[in-house]
């Protein structure tokens, strides 16, 4: 007896309700189960042509590894030049005059200047204002500007200034680093 008669036995026991079963049936079907040899399927046999296209996949990813890595290597990002960019020491909860040289070589009336912050950095005189700007006439050759600062927390960042006018236009970047 297959297992296929199993399902069979259980749904004649559910049709007779409570009616008397024969006697053993039960025993019978279950030590038909339990002793009734389970058949496996074979498993499939791989074909050379598996083996082949595995072996083919795997050398593709291995080289498609290797050409990144070695283009992560090759391909490095440039550095910029650090030099480039102004840097100013401030103290925290200490005024200190930072001056910027503006050098025109004509005079300049009405030229608007305009001095960002970034950072927890200010202006002594303007708390926490981020952005000042003022209009003055420049006069030919090197102008100071002079600005009093002082960093208020850790997060001190940059100093924008900006200088524009029709005949004119500059622009002074100043990192900030806080003095321990």
């Amino acid at each position: 007896m297959n297992l296929l008669v199993f399902p069979v036995a259980m749904r004649t026991i559910r049709d007779r309700g409570n009616a008397a079963l024969p006697e053993g049936l039960f025993d019978r079907i279950t030590s038909e189960v339990f002793t009734a040899e389970v058949t496996r399927p074979k498993p499939r046999e791989r074909s050379p042509r598996f083996w082949l296209g595995a072996a083919f996949g795997g050398a593709l990813a291995a080289s498609l590894l290797a050409a990144a890595i070695a283009l992560g290597i090759l391909v490095r990002p440039v550095a910029l030049p650090q030099d480039d960019v102004a840097r100013f020491s401030v103290a925290t909860y200490e005024t200190r005059p930072m001056e910027i040289a503006i050098d025109v070589d004509r005079p300049l009336a009405g030229a608007k200047i305009s001095v960002m912050l970034a950072g927890d950095v200010e202006v002594e005189g303007f708390g926490r204002l981020r952005e000042l700007s003022w209009n003055d006439d420049l006069e030919s050759g090197v102008n100071r500007l002079t600005l009093p600062l002082r960093a208020v927390g850790q997060d001190v960042g940059q100093v924008v200034v900006r200088l524009s006018h029709p005949d004119s236009e500059q622009l002074f970047v100043v990192k900030l680093k806080l003095d321990s």
